[in-house]
Formats: C-alpha cells, structure tokens, sequence
C-alpha cells in the first residue's frame, strides 16, 4: 500500500494539474484535494477512476506502489501558455488584417464613385475652360454657351487660337485669318482630346486617396483623350483634385514630362468674342 494522498500529489504535478485545475476536472473544490493530499481524509470511491484518468494513470497505482507503471498520459493536461499565446496574437493580427482588407476596399470604392461622378459633371457642363500647361507651354480650351443661346469653342495656342462658331471654324494667325465650314465633331477631333474625359467604363486602376485629392492610373488612356495627344501611356501617374465635386486639377506625370490641366467651369471666367466674329 502506498499513501494514496502523497500519490495524488505526486502525479497531479508530473501531469502538470494544480489542485484548483485537477479539482475542476472533478467537480470539487480545489480545499478537497488539498485534504486528500495532506492525508486528511480521502476521495469518494466513485471518484478514484475519474482521478486515475484525470491523472494518466490507473486506480491500482493510486495505492499499491508496485502496480504497473502506464504510459498513458493525462487527457485533460492544460493548453501550453506560450502556444496560447502565439495563438491569440495570430488571430489578432489576421482581425486586423481583415480590417485594413475592408478599410481599404470601402475606400477605393468611394474614390471610384467621386471621380466618375466627376467626370459625368464634365462632360454635361455647358460651360468650361481648360488651362493646360505641358513642361512649361501653356494653352487654353474654352467651351461658352452665352446667354442668348450662342457657343463658341476656343483651342488657343499662344500665337495661333482656332474658334469654332456657327459651324465655321477659324484660324487666327500673325498672318491673318482663315476660316471654312466645319462640323463640331471635326472641329474637336483636332484638338489634344480636351472634351473626351469618360471614367465610368472601369478604366482606372489603382486609385487611391479621399476628400478630394485622388492618385490613379488608367488601364487605356482612351478614357482621357488629352493623355493620347500629348504621348503619354497608360503607365503614367495622375493625380486629381476635385472641388465641390467638379474637376479642379489633374496633374499626369511620365518620366520627365508634365501636364498640367487646371479646370474653371460656369460663368465665372471672362471670356468675350472676338472683333471677327461680333
């Protein structure tokens, strides 16, 4: 015979159980086991084979000590406080990540939204004008509606402005004036692409950026005529300020060239016609 209590010590700490642990397992207070173990009194019979498994062990060894040793190990040893660890650090990390992931695609999507919405306001404005400055060369498109129903269309290079007003176009040089019937979709088609801004077929890629300042890329420059007509590829980096959600600034950079396009729409440039055409 052996002394059960010192028994039941001995192998609650080689199965790494405190006494408050091994007396959950057994439905008692962790005061009960200490008892058994000081040799103040012992177990219910019925308990001695929960304790035995509790204790990867069988009931014989809890009171003989030449009972057969057992290989079998403690079904109820607790989890490892380091792996317990590692494992709420990883499932914290990957809630963040989740997160971010979300934060990040909720984002996007609003910057979509804004610059198409954008670019929808551009196509049916009546009235724009377009400052373009390419490394340094500066022109300007204007497109008027005046007040008594007239539109005029201004493409003006510095020394040469080309107009188109009442299906004629002209040409105004130090040389003189020429002009010849011509359609508006003609007129425009020689121009660098000012009127042909169209972001709602899914062409931008890689957006970026809120509350009005956007950074993208275009999968095809279609979608942006002017970037065609200055040479630059769907590679280049634009970057979009809006204002009250109308275009303000789009600023394309490739390499060592610039465009710079700044935006004023409604009746609020100053813009009259010329003598020829009064």
């Amino acid at each position: 015979m052996v002394d059960t209590g010192k028994k039941i010590k001995e192998l609650r700490i080689r199965a790494g159980l405190t006494q408050k642990e091994l007396g959950t397992i057994l439905s008692v207070s962790y005061q009960a086991v200490s008892k058994w173990e000081r040799g103040m009194g012992l177990p219910d019979a019925a308990l001695f084979p929960q304790i035995a498994k509790a204790l990867g062990t069988d009931v014989n060894t809890l009171f003989y000590s030449n009972a057969p040793k057992t290989e079998q190990k403690s079904a109820y040893k607790p989890i490892n406080d380091k792996f317990l660890a590692i494992f709420i650090a990883a499932l914290t990390f990957f809630l963040m990540l989740a997160t971010t992931f979300t934060i990040v695609i909720v984002r996007k999507n609003r910057a979509e939204s804004a610059i198409k919405t954008a670019s929808i306001i551009f196509n049916n404005e009546e009235n724009v004008q377009v400052l373009c400055d390419f490394n340094g060369q500066t022109v300007t498109f204007t497109r008027k509606y005046f007040f008594d129903g007239r539109v005029i269309m201004c493409y003006d290079q510095g020394d040469t402005q080309y107009y188109f007003y009442k299906d004629v176009g002209y040409k105004m040089t130090a040389l003189g004036l020429q002009s010849a019937p011509i359609t508006a979709e003609d007129y425009l088609s020689a121009l660098p692409g000012f009127l042909q801004i169209d972001f709602s077929d899914n062409s931008l890629k890689g957006v970026g950026g809120s509350k009005g300042e956007y950074s993208f890329k275009l999968k095809t420059t279609h979608a942006l005529g002017v970037l065609e007509s200055f040479g630059f590829s769907p590679n280049s980096k634009i970057k979009l300020t809006l204002k009250d959600s109308r275009i303000n600034r789009l600023t394309v950079t490739e390499g060592q060239n610039t465009l710079t396009l700044s935006y004023v729409f409604g009746y609020g440039f100053t813009f009259s016609l010329p003598d020829f055409l009064n």
